[in-house]
């Protein structure tokens, strides 16, 4: 029978972003190539409303395939449950998180059809995660699985790393992977990711990203953490890796909003994507449409989906 320790710290750190007003009674276009919709008689250069909305749902859209997070919240205004729901045509799958909050400790549930567990969260002393481990023993077999983050002082995350290992009478066996971060004026410009087996290191991909001028103060979530293309190179047991980065739970979040994101891996594949936002008449982001393609092996397949958000209020 299996042994598990787990010791993982987190926090929730909310980012968000700056509001833009209105213009004109036809949809008008951003710097950004997004669109404002309705509009309003006036549209000031500067934005005059920050008042922090909290989002309530999110919904991905990719021909028949749907996913959506709905999010709940507590007396304090904090994340308590997310219920996620994916599938197509009818044959859908859910499962929820519920997050409880405590002085020095989060506690997350998760659930679905299948199966069900706790995640026990303490937290350091900048309040984001540090490490997270489990051990093992059965029947001749010894393991251990961790990850672990590093920040900077300003509290970015530098670099995600998840180790694998495994003993039994046929010898030792090490595996893993992780990731390396590069900031460039509050969001994440680049990020590379490699695989490790027994002590050897490859890189597998390499992405660069670039955003727009909207300041994320005027939401409650860092929604890039959705809508980028593979931007959940974190995984945690018993919780949904765009889920931590879009909560703060790994570091301070993007300062803008995502436009392009480009991906090279060393199996010879490439990705080009861009990210074209829509707003309401208040300024807030209420879908994202991406569209881009890749290429692997000669051969070239496009992308496309987008991102629907509502507000609590």
């Amino acid at each position: 029978m299996k042994t598990f320790y787990r010791l993982v710290s987190i926090a929730v750190f909310c980012a968000a972003m700056t509001a833009i007003s209105c213009g004109e009674a036809t949809t008008d276009v951003n710097d950004d190539g997004g669109s404002i919709i309705p509009s309003n008689p006036s549209k000031p250069e500067e934005p005059d409303n920050t008042k922090v909305r909290k989002i309530s749902k999110i919904t991905q859209i990719n021909d028949n395939y749907t996913r959506s997070w709905t999010l709940d919240y507590d007396a304090n205004e904090r994340v308590s449950k997310i219920d996620c729901v994916e599938g197509e045509s009818g044959d859908y799958s859910k499962w929820e998180y519920n997050i409880r909050y405590y002085d020095d400790e989060l506690n997350i549930f998760y659930s679905d059809e299948y199966d069900s567990g706790y995640v026990f969260i303490s937290l350091n002393k900048s309040g984001y995660i540090a490490s997270y481990a489990e051990e093992w023993e059965d029947d001749g077999y010894a393991g251990s699985y961790e990850q672990t983050f590093e920040y900077n002082l300003q509290g970015y995350l530098q670099e995600f790393e998840d180790v694998y290992y495994e003993i039994d009478e046929s010898g030792e066996y090490t595996s893993g992977w992780g990731v390396t971060y590069k900031w460039s004026s509050g969001n994440i410009a680049s990020r590379e990711r490699y695989d490790t087996e027994d002590g050897e290191e490859d890189y597998s991909e390499r992405w660069t990203m670039t955003y727009n001028n909207k300041k994320q103060d005027v939401i409650n979530l860092d929604i890039n953490a959705f809508v980028e293309y593979y931007s959940y190179d974190i995984g945690l047991e018993y919780f949904d890796g765009s889920c931590a980065l879009a909560l703060g739970l790994v570091g301070k979040t993007n300062k803008n909003l995502i436009t392009k994101s480009v991906g090279e891996c060393s199996d010879g594949a490439i990705y080009e994507i861009t990210y074209k936002w829509s707003y309401d008449e208040d300024g807030y982001p209420i879908q994202c449409t991406a569209e881009g393609w890749y290429t692997y092996d000669s051969v070239q397949e496009d992308i496309a989906y987008s991102y629907e958000f509502e507000y609590v209020d």
